[in-house]
């Protein structure tokens, strides 16, 4: 199935409104399909467009947007192309990433008017600009088959949206809180395409590679989170992805390593600087996360005031609280979630340290009334297997999360503290 050569064209040259244009109608005598897949991107751009003509998302917001949008068409135009014998799943993956109730209006209505130009722009023959400041020189990627230059583009295109959800599309909607093994070789793929020194690294280890990332990312699964440190590790001495970072940053907060966390983190967004970490309700449903963690959705709804905030800022710095200073947690997207253990991160034997404190939970508002969990108390030591001391309960179901210190009059100190459980 032979598409016309201009719509590429018109992508590459700052003009996706007429490329979404052209291809729409196109489509108009292919498989439905095909028509209603186009017809959803091109919806999907005119309301980021009109959004961000208003005022009502950021500049940052809408870059994203526009290049998840980009993706999903040049996705598309492949699929199209590949003759896959049924379209259906590609629908409904585009469906997942771009459709809601904006969209569906648009869509309703026909008012897809409303363009501005795309941030995929050729300048001066030479360079190809994807989103603010992302650029692949045309002598990098010379030589490159038609098939593989439009693979880097995809590749590239959902590096930029980033993070954990930005592959949903492309990836077959993985659904795990961290990143999928496909999304890693696609990256691997991709940072060996940009750089030469690289991939003869990556091909002198290539054996060795495939077989750590296949142990790690089979031990990440089943939760065994030592074990694919251990692999992943390696696999970031080899080969320096984003994407592996983020799984060790992910693996290392489970094991409650704050700081090795942090790290890898840093790590990935250092070399991908567009990275968003944002996990969506959807990748977190279901999967045991520290709850209260802002990253994850967390968000402080009443407090004693804002230095509650420095219990979840993952820095694990000592501060100073006052005896009853109190927090209450709400979830990710105002979800209930079931929770049966809470972490107090003690550094070591310390005078004045909060040791005591209370948990308790709410349904009906985040001021309460709240229903009691237990009184607790941590003892002043360092635990060398893990810094934070876990206190395991009975499971509780709740929209609302509350902490209080207590008995260390009239000012203490107090580091970190997590929230385990899962979203429903």
């Amino acid at each position: 199935m032979e598409l016309p050569v201009s719509i590429r064209q018109l992508l590459t040259s700052a003009r996706t409104a007429e490329a979404l244009k052209q291809l729409t109608s196109w489509t108009e005598n292919q498989h439905p399909t095909w028509q209603q897949g186009a017809q959803l991107l091109q919806a999907a751009w005119a309301n980021n467009e009109q959004q961000a003509t208003r005022g009502l998302i950021g500049y940052e917001e809408a870059e994203r947007v526009r290049n998840r949008i980009t993706a999903g068409t040049l996705g598309l135009l492949a699929e199209i192309e590949s003759g896959v014998a049924s379209p259906t799943p590609v629908l409904a993956g585009l469906q997942k990433e771009f459709l809601n109730d904006q969209v569906a209006a648009i869509l309703q209505t026909g008012n897809v008017a409303d363009f501005r130009g795309s941030h995929i722009n050729v300048q001066s023959g030479q360079d190809v600009l994807l989103g603010s400041g992302n650029t692949i020189n045309k002598k990098t990627i010379a030589g490159l088959g038609r098939w593989q230059f439009w693979g880097l583009i995809i590749g590239l295109s959902v590096l930029l949206a980033g993070g954990y959800y930005a592959f949903g599309f492309l990836s077959g909607g993985q659904e795990l809180a961290y990143v999928s093994l496909r999304e890693i070789q696609q990256e691997l793929k991709l940072r060996g395409n940009l750089d030469a020194s690289l991939r003869e690294r990556l091909q002198a280890n290539e054996t060795d590679i495939a077989q750590w990332l296949t142990e790690g990312m089979g031990a990440l699964k089943n939760q065994d989170y030592a074990t694919a440190v251990q692999y992943l590790e390696k696999v970031a001495e080899q080969a320096p992805l984003a994407t592996v970072h983020q799984n060790l940053a992910y693996a290392y907060e489970q094991l409650g390593n704050t700081a090795k966390a942090q790290e890898n983190m840093a790590q990935a967004r250092v070399i991908n600087p567009n990275l968003t970490t944002g996990k969506s309700y959807e990748q977190l449903r279901g999967k045991r996360i520290n709850l209260i963690a802002p990253d994850n959705g967390g968000v402080i709804l009443v407090s004693a005031g804002v230095q509650m905030e420095r219990l979840v800022d993952g820095k694990d710095n000592q501060d100073i609280f006052t005896n009853n200073d109190f927090a209450v947690w709400g979830f990710k997207d105002k979800h209930s979630a079931t929770f049966d253990q809470f972490n107090y991160l003690i550094p070591g034997k310390w005078g004045s340290q909060f040791l005591t404190f209370e948990l308790s939970y709410g349904n009906t508002a985040p001021t309460g009334p709240f229903t009691r969990i237990g009184q607790f108390k941590a003892i002043s030591a360092l635990v060398t297997e893990t810094p934070f001391q876990e206190f395991k309960f009975k499971p509780v179901t709740a929209k609302y999360f509350r902490l209080e210190l207590q008995e260390q009059s009239p000012n203490g100190y107090a580091y970190e503290v997590q929230l385990m459980g899962e979203l429903e």
